[in-house]
Protein backbone atom coordinates (compact mmCIF):
# COMPACT_ATOMS: atom_id res chain seq x y z
CA UNK A 1 0.00 0.00 0.00
CA UNK A 2 1.39 3.28 -1.01
CA UNK A 3 1.92 5.74 1.59
CA UNK A 4 0.63 9.68 1.36
CA UNK A 5 2.04 12.59 3.86
CA UNK A 6 0.01 15.12 3.51
CA UNK A 7 1.79 18.84 4.96
CA UNK A 8 -1.05 21.55 4.96
CA UNK A 9 0.55 25.09 5.78
CA UNK A 10 1.42 25.04 9.24
CA UNK A 11 1.36 28.58 9.98
CA UNK A 12 -1.87 29.52 11.80
CA UNK A 13 -3.68 33.23 12.15
CA UNK A 14 -2.87 36.09 11.44
CA UNK A 15 -0.53 34.76 8.85
CA UNK A 16 -2.24 34.45 5.02
CA UNK A 17 -5.44 36.14 5.64
CA UNK A 18 -6.97 35.99 1.88
CA UNK A 19 -6.96 39.11 0.15
CA UNK A 20 -10.86 40.54 0.76
CA UNK A 21 -11.80 37.81 3.02
CA UNK A 22 -10.49 39.36 6.43
CA UNK A 23 -11.62 36.31 8.79
CA UNK A 24 -10.35 33.43 6.47
CA UNK A 25 -6.94 32.37 7.02
CA UNK A 26 -4.77 30.16 4.67
CA UNK A 27 -3.61 27.61 7.61
CA UNK A 28 -7.53 26.62 8.50
CA UNK A 29 -8.49 26.51 4.26
CA UNK A 30 -5.16 24.28 3.71
CA UNK A 31 -6.05 22.31 6.78
CA UNK A 32 -9.21 21.51 5.40
CA UNK A 33 -8.06 20.22 1.86
CA UNK A 34 -5.71 17.92 3.29
CA UNK A 35 -8.81 16.78 5.72
CA UNK A 36 -10.81 16.08 2.78
CA UNK A 37 -7.79 14.70 0.66
CA UNK A 38 -6.93 12.43 3.31
CA UNK A 39 -10.03 11.04 3.45
CA UNK A 40 -10.84 10.63 -0.30
CA UNK A 41 -6.91 9.07 -0.74
CA UNK A 42 -8.20 6.31 2.13
CA UNK A 43 -11.44 5.98 0.49
CA UNK A 44 -9.28 5.17 -2.47
CA UNK A 45 -6.36 2.45 -0.66
CA UNK A 46 -3.94 4.60 0.04
CA UNK A 47 -2.35 4.64 3.70
CA UNK A 48 -2.37 8.50 5.15
CA UNK A 49 -0.56 10.67 7.81
CA UNK A 50 -1.26 14.27 8.16
CA UNK A 51 1.10 16.76 9.38
CA UNK A 52 0.78 18.32 12.88
CA UNK A 53 -0.92 21.39 12.56
CA UNK A 54 2.78 23.30 13.73
CA UNK A 55 5.47 21.11 13.15
CA UNK A 56 7.82 23.25 10.95
CA UNK A 57 9.11 21.68 7.58
CA UNK A 58 12.27 19.92 8.63
CA UNK A 59 10.05 18.15 11.79
CA UNK A 60 7.21 17.12 8.89
CA UNK A 61 10.17 15.81 6.37
CA UNK A 62 11.70 14.33 9.38
CA UNK A 63 8.77 12.22 9.97
CA UNK A 64 7.28 11.74 6.41
CA UNK A 65 11.01 9.82 5.78
CA UNK A 66 10.74 8.03 9.02
CA UNK A 67 7.61 6.86 7.95
CA UNK A 68 8.94 5.72 4.39
CA UNK A 69 6.31 8.06 2.56
CA UNK A 70 5.91 6.79 -0.52
CA UNK A 71 5.04 11.08 -1.64
CA UNK A 72 4.88 13.94 0.60
CA UNK A 73 2.28 16.66 -0.25
CA UNK A 74 2.38 19.92 0.55
CA UNK A 75 -0.72 21.32 0.44
CA UNK A 76 -0.65 25.40 0.13
CA UNK A 77 -2.46 28.46 -1.82
CA UNK A 78 -1.60 32.01 -2.33
CA UNK A 79 -3.92 33.73 0.21
CA UNK A 80 -3.24 36.97 -1.52
CA UNK A 81 -2.79 38.54 -4.79
CA UNK A 82 0.21 39.03 -6.90
CA UNK A 83 -0.48 42.63 -7.51
CA UNK A 84 -2.93 44.94 -4.99
CA UNK A 85 -5.38 44.71 -7.47
CA UNK A 86 -7.71 41.20 -5.72
CA UNK A 87 -7.96 38.59 -8.41
CA UNK A 88 -3.97 38.93 -9.88
CA UNK A 89 -3.05 35.42 -8.17
CA UNK A 90 -4.56 32.93 -10.68
CA UNK A 91 -3.95 29.45 -11.52
CA UNK A 92 -2.16 26.14 -9.85
CA UNK A 93 0.92 26.03 -9.78
CA UNK A 94 2.89 22.79 -8.96
CA UNK A 95 6.67 22.63 -7.65
CA UNK A 96 8.31 19.79 -8.60
CA UNK A 97 11.24 18.48 -6.06
CA UNK A 98 12.97 16.53 -9.24
CA UNK A 99 14.66 16.03 -12.52
CA UNK A 100 12.65 17.35 -15.69
CA UNK A 101 11.21 14.59 -16.57
CA UNK A 102 12.02 12.05 -13.33
CA UNK A 103 9.10 10.36 -11.31
CA UNK A 104 8.64 13.04 -9.27
CA UNK A 105 7.92 15.39 -12.29
CA UNK A 106 6.10 13.10 -13.78
CA UNK A 107 3.68 12.60 -11.02
CA UNK A 108 3.41 16.79 -10.84
CA UNK A 109 3.05 17.36 -14.52
CA UNK A 110 -0.35 15.01 -13.66
CA UNK A 111 -1.26 16.85 -11.07
CA UNK A 112 -1.05 19.64 -12.53
CA UNK A 113 -2.88 18.37 -15.72
CA UNK A 114 -5.91 17.48 -13.32
CA UNK A 115 -5.74 20.89 -11.84
CA UNK A 116 -6.00 22.50 -15.00
CA UNK A 117 -9.05 20.29 -15.56
CA UNK A 118 -11.15 21.81 -13.47
CA UNK A 119 -9.67 25.28 -13.01
CA UNK A 120 -12.00 28.15 -14.86
CA UNK A 121 -9.23 30.15 -16.05
CA UNK A 122 -6.54 30.20 -18.71
CA UNK A 123 -2.94 30.20 -17.03
CA UNK A 124 0.34 29.15 -17.75
CA UNK A 125 2.45 28.93 -14.33
CA UNK A 126 2.70 25.50 -14.72
CA UNK A 127 5.72 22.79 -13.54
CA UNK A 128 8.24 24.25 -12.34
CA UNK A 129 11.73 22.68 -10.18
CA UNK A 130 12.16 24.30 -7.06
CA UNK A 131 15.53 23.44 -5.28
CA UNK A 132 15.04 25.46 -2.61
CA UNK A 133 13.00 23.40 0.13
CA UNK A 134 12.88 19.74 1.90
CA UNK A 135 16.63 19.38 2.59
CA UNK A 136 16.65 15.45 2.64
CA UNK A 137 13.96 14.64 0.73
CA UNK A 138 15.56 12.13 -1.36
CA UNK A 139 14.13 9.09 -0.33
CA UNK A 140 10.38 10.44 -1.22
CA UNK A 141 9.47 10.34 -4.57
CA UNK A 142 7.12 13.30 -5.00
CA UNK A 143 6.79 16.60 -3.38
CA UNK A 144 3.96 18.96 -4.84
CA UNK A 145 2.99 22.26 -4.00
CA UNK A 146 -0.19 23.97 -5.49
CA UNK A 147 -0.84 27.65 -5.40
CA UNK A 148 -3.94 29.61 -6.09
CA UNK A 149 -6.37 32.50 -5.04
CA UNK A 150 -9.04 31.14 -3.15
CA UNK A 151 -11.78 33.02 -4.63
CA UNK A 152 -10.25 31.84 -8.16
CA UNK A 153 -10.25 28.02 -7.18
Amino acid sequence: MKKIYLSPERRPAPHGPYFGYPTLFEHDVTTAIAQKTAAALTRCGFSVKMAPPVATVRVRVAEAISWQADYYLPIHTNASSATPREGSARGPEVLAYGQPGGISWRACQMTYEELMAIYPAATTRGVRQNTTFYIGMQGLHSAVKTFGELSQI
